[in-house]
C-alpha cells in the first residue's frame, strides 16, 4: 500500500488486496499497470480555480480587490473589517484594483 500511497495514491488497505491479488510482493510492470489504474491527489489547486472563476465572471482572470474584500467581509464567520484589511494587505492588487490567480492562491 506504501508503494501506492507515496506518489500520491489513496487506496482503502481492501483495494490494495485486491490490486495486489492478495499477494504480499509484485513485479515492477505489474506495479507499473497498477498505477496506471490508480487515482493520484488532484490538483490542490484545482477548488481555488473553482473559486476564483466564481469572481472572475468576465474570464479575464483578474478579479476586483473591492468586490472580493466585501464578499470576504461578509462571507462564514463574519471577519472584522480589521481582519479583513489584515488579509488584503497579503495579495499584490495591481494599480487597477485587480487581483490575479497567482495573487489569489497566495491569499488563499
Amino acid at each position: 500500500g506504501e508503494c501506492i500511497r507515496c506518489p500520491g495514491g489513496n487506496p482503502s488497505e481492501e483495494e490494495v488486496k485486491t490490486l495486489a491479488n492478495g499477494r504480499l510482493t509484485i513485479k515492477l510492470d505489474e506495479y507499473l499497470s497498477i498505477m496506471e489504474r490508480v487515482t493520484l491527489h488532484e490538483d490542490p489547486r484545482g477548488p481555488l480555480k473553482d473559486g476564483f472563476a466564481i469572481f472572475d465572471v468576465n474570464g479575464t482572470g483578474r478579479i476586483d480587490a473591492s468586490e472580493f474584500r466585501n464578499v470576504m467581509g461578509n462571507l462564514g464567520e463574519r471577519f472584522t473589517a480589521n481582519e479583513v484589511e489584515e488579509m488584503m494587505r497579503v495579495p499584490d492588487v495591481d494599480t487597477e484594483g485587480q487581483l490575479g490567480f497567482e495573487e489569489y492562491v497566495t491569499f488563499a
